[in-house]
Parts: structure tokens; sequence; C-alpha cells
């Protein structure tokens, strides 16, 4: 939040940030692992409630490449929106 600011924000609710944000929650084949819902919550309190939140298993990869491919999809589009002149 110190660094992107409101890039973070979408500036309509339609619209994605200008900053995408993915969370992966890893560990998830462990015991005693903190539920969705609570990292929800917080980024819910922060004003970030579009924040995509992938529960992963990275030594098996289980979602780690799907996070990754959002991440970058959601660069290039806002990469190509900057270009074509579009505000964000």
């Amino acid at each position: 939040m110190k660094f992107y600011g409101d890039r973070l924000i979408p500036t309509a609710p339609a619209e994605p940030p200008a900053v995408p944000l993915v969370v992966l929650a890893n560990k998830r084949d462990l015991e005693d692992i903190i539920e969705v819902s609570k990292i929800r919550q917080v980024f819910d309190t922060a004003k970030l409630n579009h924040t995509l939140i992938y529960e992963t298993i990275a030594i098996t990869g289980v979602n780690v490449k799907r996070a990754f491919v959002y991440a970058a999809r959601q660069a290039v589009l806002n990469h190509y929106k900057k270009l074509s002149g579009k505000s964000m």
C-alpha cells in the first residue's frame, strides 16, 4: 500500500486496478492453516476486495501457474490500455 497506493484500487467498479494484486495462500497441504476467509477479510478491510487469492501448494505447483498467468495477463492488458491512450 505504501509503494503503490491508489494504483491498487480500481477507479471504477468494473475496471481492474492499474497494478494487479494476486495473493498466493501457500502451504494449503499442511495442518493449522489460516483460512482464506480470514485473508479475504484483511484485504476487504484495506478496500482491496478485488484481490484474487489462490490457494497454492508450491511444491507440487497447484495453482501457482494460474496465479502468474493472471498477473501477467493483467499487466499486459494494462500496458496496452495505456498505449491506446485510455487513462488508468
